[in-house]
């Protein structure tokens, strides 16, 4: 996670589609970085319990 956010607001290219200047304002970049930040957090609090 650490590497992926300053990746996707430095180097990449939001969707064609999204209506967004930056991939750190697509919707879907932001949903998927969501997603992954909950799974992480949950397997953090299973490993600690």
């Amino acid at each position: 996670m650490q590497t992926s956010i300053p990746a996707s607001r430095e180097r990449s290219r939001p969707c064609v589609d999204s209506g967004v200047g930056r991939a750190s304002d697509d919707p879907l970049t932001l949903e998927r970085f969501g997603k992954l930040a909950l799974h992480a957090t949950t397997r953090s609090l299973t490993r600690a319990s």
